[in-house]
């Protein structure tokens, strides 16, 4: 309601004659004139490709846009009234499962409309809790929604195979919350079709909010509105135009029964995920990754295992391989992939999907009842217990429309730690409600500007990579991970694809190029130089930390350090290493408010008072 003019608008209520094809093609005639015509950029991507189906791929930029809205009611039985809803939204749809929500408010003139103005945060959660992550949101004044119809396309079974799928989801918005909700019906596209459009039809399905809906979407779009420029507010805590691995750090807490471990770098936040692998215990895990793993991220695991052709269970179309295989002593027992999406620090979201790997694949029970969970947070990095994720047991996951109990069905899923989840299922008599939250957290802090530079850069920079101290940040119970209780613990930590099919050249151990791993069931970790892992008792080769005021990096803050830092101070340009000596106050700047900084630390270092930490000196 903040914002000017009205974001909504208004079918006329005159009737068209007859009917007119659902192709993803407007037919101006039978609509009439705009209802909405676009005069803002996209911040979205500017779709370039003329294809039917991609608005990127093979060179072209990709993108979604509004480009102009239109709607009319018609007659289609030709009895003299209004019986269907016809809109066409120009523009494109991404295929990377961007949304394009429709929110209907069917009783504007009523004297006392149904719906919701602010969204609640107890309305229907199916749909992977497509309305519900928009808690809060408040539309313009006098508009209270009544209906959404989320609409969305990608390339979902077997990612960059060609082939792609649209969804269609509606979901009801009592006044009071609640609602009910329908999966409108998902297409793939024809093989055999190149390039036509996706037609989503449901004409003749009864279900409780009505059958008679129809969609299609044609990508061919490469005019419309440009790009606005958008540029996301750099530093942010939250967003990140690009991912690197900097350094890894760990510490065993036996006190607390904790590991933590900080992935310091950057996450870009556009579904790219960090994927971690633990090798907490020798005698079990996975060398390779197995083919009847749980269920998490959208089958994430079975994309990692193997595929000979033969498994009816994986599509036709997905790539052949061995399945990913580590580097000989490396055998993951359990895993953890965490991605964040969004470009401002209100839409940024971030989800984490854990689950355990065992030698010998799930735990089951009576032959076929698998006991093991697929663990899943996450939501609105805003909301409550979602900086950090907590696996409390806080998400309803029955709205999200997954199975929660073994009993009642394959690829159980959890919203707490998986390992805790089976043992307490088990030992609870097969029945839930006995986990412990907590166990494992998950944070991000994508602030960091500085670290490695871009491999395509014309000399790759590593010199800065000790200085970064934020990033991803796990602590899991040692219990959880599965720690033997002696052995040092193996990590790997990756920056790979959305479906963690594709990965780069960010993975822990380095390589031996810059040329990223690609494809994921054809990696064999154990044919690359060196290990492409750490080890809990592993040392790197940072540096270890000065004290802010000591500037000149001699051990000890005295007067001369006054001179380094104004050497530093008016360096022009300044290097690497003068940018993070005058930085006494540690914000990312060199100004001066260090030297403020500085002279509190002379004073504290001569009268007792607390000295702060600083990054080492490149």
């Amino acid at each position: 309601d903040g914002v000017p003019g009205n974001q909504f608008v208004t079918v006329p209520v005159s009737v068209a004659s007859g009917d007119t094809p659902i192709d993803g093609t407007i037919e101006t005639s039978f609509y009439g004139p705009a209802l909405f015509v676009s005069n803002t950029g996209t911040g979205f991507g500017n779709a370039s490709n003329p294809d039917v189906i991609q608005t990127g791929g093979d060179g072209f930029d990709a993108g979604s846009e509004i480009s102009a809205v239109y709607a009319t009611l018609a007659d289609t039985d030709t009895d003299g009234s209004a019986d269907v809803l016809y809109i066409a939204v120009a523009g494109n749809l991404e295929e990377n499962f961007n949304k394009l929500n429709l929110v209907f408010d069917v009783d504007f003139d009523a004297a006392m409309p149904e719906g919701q103005n602010v969204l609640l945060d107890t309305n229907n959660g199916d749909a992977f809790g497509q309305l519900t992550r928009h808690t809060g949101l408040e539309f313009d004044a006098g508009f209270t929604a009544d209906l959404i119809l989320i609409s969305s396309l990608g390339d979902d079974t077997n990612p960059n195979d060609g082939i792609f799928s649209a969804f269609v989801d509606i979901i009801t918005i009592p006044t009071n919350g609640g609602g009910i909700s329908a999966f409108v019906g998902g297409q793939d596209q024809d093989p055999q079709l190149g390039t036509l459009p996706i037609p989503l039809v449901n004409t003749d399905a009864v279900t409780s909010l009505g059958g008679g809906i129809s969609l299609a979407i044609n990508n061919s779009n490469t005019g419309g509105v440009g790009a606005t420029g958008f540029t996301p507010d750099i530093p942010s805590r939250d967003v990140s135009v690009g991912s690197e691995l900097n350094a890894i750090y760990s510490y065993v807490d036996t006190t607390n029964n904790r590991l933590n471990v900080l992935f310091s770098g950057n996450l870009q936040s556009n579904g790219n995920r960090l994927v971690v692998f633990f090798d907490a215990d020798p005698t079990d895990g996975q060398n390779v990754i197995r083919d009847d793993n749980v269920n998490i991220a959208f089958n994430l695991l079975d994309r990692l295992g193997p595929n000979d052709g033969s498994n009816p269970d994986i599509e036709a179309s997905e790539v052949l391989g061995d399945g990913l295989t580590f580097d000989t002593d490396f055998n993951a027992d359990y895993i953890i992939a965490f991605d964040n999406s969004g470009l401002t620090p209100s839409t940024n979201s971030v989800f984490a999907n854990a689950a355990v790997l065992r030698l010998n694949g799930p735990i089951t029970v009576q032959g076929s009842i698998v006991t093991d969970f697929g663990s899943f947070d996450g939501g609105n990095k805003q909301q409550a217990g979602n900086d950090p994720l907590l696996f409390d047991g806080d998400l309803d996951l029955d709205g999200f429309g997954v199975n929660t109990d073994p009993a009642l069905g394959p690829d159980p899923f959890t919203n707490f730690a998986p390992r805790n989840a089976n043992t307490a299922f088990t030992n609870n008599g097969f029945t839930l409600g006995s986990e412990t939250p907590g166990l494992l957290q998950i944070a991000i802090d994508n602030s960091n500007v500085g670290g490695v530079t871009a491999s395509d850069a014309g000399t790759v920079d590593t010199s800065d990579a000790c200085n970064v101290t934020t990033g991803v940040e796990i602590s899991i119970d040692l219990g959880e991970v599965g720690w033997d209780g002696t052995s040092d613990i193996k990590i790997l930590g990756v920056v790979a694809d959305s479906s963690a099919s594709q990965w780069s050249n960010q993975i822990s151990g380095g390589l031996p190029t810059t040329d990223g791993l690609g494809e994921v069931r054809n990696i064999d970790l154990s044919t690359v130089a060196g290990n492409q892992f750490i080890t809990t008792a592993d040392t790197g080769d940072c540096p270890s930390a000065r004290l802010c005021g000591d500037v000149n990096d001699d051990g000890v803050i005295s007067d001369s350090d006054f001179f380094a830092w104004v050497t530093a101070f008016i360096a022009s340009p300044p290097s690497p290493a003068d940018i993070v000596a005058c930085d006494v106050n540690n914000d990312g700047n060199c100004n001066d408010s260090d030297f403020f900084a500085w002279v509190t630390e002379f004073i504290n270092a001569g009268g007792g008072g607390p000295l702060t930490d600083c990054p080492a000196i490149p």
